[in-house]
């Protein structure tokens, strides 16, 4: 009679509510567990009451009441670890009710974060996957707890392309860590990427998932205010190695330029780093105060090697001044040694006594209008008549006989007057022995304003 009456409690504890007074005689301790989840689920299974509960002291029976029907489970990672970091009781001990939700308002699902909400004595706290459904990664009852799970039957828009990543995406991605930490990964495998100020970030050029592909970020979302205007082979990364502490140098492209200018002077004085299309600038910028000559003005014209190697191939001032230049007296061929090219209207690099020093002091040497005024720098003609300036009629003495009307027979341009026999015997040979005495021929025979004195 009394086992009927104890079989008859159980019953009345373990079915679920109906809305109306539980008995009196029941514990309020079964009363909160008879509609607990896992007390629900074992009831829906038909699962005898006396499988779990013995009427002896209206106790559950220990751990063994649940290995006989779950047999099947083997003792795993959760039966070797204590309750809390300061527990010596192990879950093993206490029970499969340490995860397995047997009250009313408990989750149905495991309750794992009960204890990995905080640090455990073998992982951290869970913080990221926290409300995922631990069951989809984790064997709980296994030895090997973690089971492989694709990560993309959640994140399904997440297209993984990144080369090398053998482990998947557990490669960059620890799963209970914040993505944000898997920036730091990166240095793991690309130990050989240098890091520059301005580019620690590896995901502000690349996009995680795409880099390899062409999931790169374009330099202009960063630098917004430069504009590349060049051709095709003229890109960002082509000067400014991403992972380089500085741009390359121009010629490491434009070997064959040759970078004479002004004694190696920085491409950027012509060329604008960004905007390589652009018109360069004009020699003047810099040479200004050259090429005053009308006809000089295109440096090309004479620099053939043009700007990356202006003093080869310099054309020949004869290409274009070809008359002149055949009509030059011999010593006059270089036009350089008069002309400076780069000067003023008619540019002379020196005056005559440069190279004619012995002239500048002698007869005709200060004459006003310089050389020029007798000679042409450009014509094998001889000098001007000297009746140019000297008007022959006015001259006095023996100057007037037509016999003496060439000056040149008896002067020179740059010595004084003659004054010796020797000058006016090589016309007159027949006179040698007159008056052989005499040392000069005008002492008796007048070409000036004196007159003669006796022999």
């Amino acid at each position: 009679m009394r086992s009927a009456a104890l079989a008859m409690m159980l019953l009345c504890a373990c079915a679920p509510a109906t809305g109306e007074p539980p008995p009196q005689n029941v514990p309020e301790a079964w009363r909160d567990v008879r509609e607990g989840p896992g007390h629900v689920r074992h009831l829906q299974a038909n699962v005898a009451c006396a499988s779990c509960h013995t009427s002896e002291d209206r106790k559950i029976v220990a751990l063994s009441a649940c290995a006989g029907c779950h047999e099947q489970r083997p003792e795993g990672i959760h039966t070797q670890v204590p309750i809390t970091k300061t527990s010596t009781a192990h879950i093993k001990d206490s029970g499969c009710l340490s995860c397995h939700a047997f009250r009313n308002g408990e989750s149905a699902s495991l309750a794992c974060m009960r204890c990995h909400q905080s640090d455990q004595p073998h992982t951290p706290a869970i913080t990221m996957h926290e409300t995922a459904d631990c069951a989809s990664c984790h064997r709980p009852h296994a030895p090997e707890t973690l089971v492989k799970a694709e990560c993309q039957t959640c994140h399904e828009k997440t297209q993984v392309a990144h080369g090398g990543a053998k482990e998947g995406c557990a490669s960059c991605h620890a799963p209970h860590t914040p993505k944000a930490e898997a920036k730091a990964t990166c240095a793991r495998c690309h130990n050989d990427k240098q890091i520059i100020p301005g580019h620690d970030d590896c995901s502000g050029c690349h996009v995680p998932h795409q880099v390899a592909t062409d999931g790169k970020v374009a330099c202009q979302t960063c630098h917004t205010g430069i504009t590349l205007q060049g051709t095709a082979s003229h890109t960002c990364a082509g000067c400014h190695p991403p992972h380089a502490p500085g741009p390359k140098t121009c010629n490491s492209c434009h070997q064959a330029s040759g970078f004479l200018h002004a004694k190696n002077a920085p491409c950027q004085s012509c060329h604008a780093p960004h905007a390589v299309s652009a018109p360069k600038p004009a020699c003047a910028t810099c040479h200004e105060a050259v090429h005053a000559v009308a006809g000089h003005s295109d440096c090309t014209s004479c620099h053939l090697g043009g700007p990356h190697a202006p003093k080869q191939a310099e054309k020949r001032c004869a290409t274009c001044h070809a008359d002149v230049a055949q009509r030059a007296p011999a010593g006059h061929k270089d036009c350089t040694g008069c002309h400076e090219r780069h000067g003023a209207e008619k540019p002379i690099a020196a005056s005559c006594t440069s190279c004619h020093k012995d002239k500048a002091t002698k007869l005709h040497g200060a004459i006003e209008g310089g050389c020029q005024s007798c000679h042409s720098a450009h014509d094998e003609k001889k000098p001007v008549a000297c009746a140019s300036c000297h008007d022959v009629r006015a001259l006095p003495g023996l100057h007037a006989l037509n016999e003496h009307k060439s000056c040149a027979s008896c002067h020179s341009a740059h010595a004084p007057p003659p004054a010796d026999r020797k000058t006016c015997e090589a016309c007159h040979a027949t006179k040698t022995t007159h008056y052989p005495a005499a040392k000069r021929c005008a002492a008796c025979h007048a070409f000036g304003a004196e007159k003669p004195s006796a022999p």
